[in-house]
């Protein structure tokens, strides 16, 4: 008897039998921008994540599948996405970076990372942010 146990990490095949490490939400969280449990603000159905200073607030936004969120983007501080995390398409993610707030409707569960092009980075130090689409 085979069983299959399927994650959005990696998966590693030992004989009949799939085993999956498990990573938590916390874990993904302070991978992509530092963000502890505690740090989440728990969304609403729509989000304005804005500049202050050197820091996007909030930071950490914890959201429902069809919540609404935009993120402030401007020349000061030009907004970035980081890269997709478990083969789930980050819905910020263009290819350029922008200079104007962009809005997006948060369709896929998944955890997205963002960052200011000019004060953090794709690793999620610095001026950097992170949605989890539960």
């Amino acid at each position: 008897m085979k069983l299959k146990v399927s994650f959005a990490s990696k998966v590693f095949i030992t004989g009949a039998l799939i085993v999956a490490p498990i990573i938590s939400l916390a874990q993904v969280a302070a991978d992509t921008a530092g963000c502890t449990t505690a740090q989440f603000v728990i969304g609403t159905a729509n989000n304005r994540i804005t500049t202050a200073g050197m820091a996007f607030t909030p930071k950490c936004l914890r959201v429902k599948v069809g919540a609404t969120v935009t993120i402030d983007g401007s020349a000061r501080h030009p907004l970035a996405s980081m890269p997709d995390i478990g083969g789930v398409r980050n819905p910020f993610a263009t290819g350029s970076n922008f200079i104007t707030p962009q809005t997006r409707v948060m369709k896929t569960r998944g955890t997205f990372g963002y960052f200011c092009d000019a004060h953090g980075n794709i690793n999620g130090s610095g001026m950097a942010g992170v949605i989890v689409v539960e």
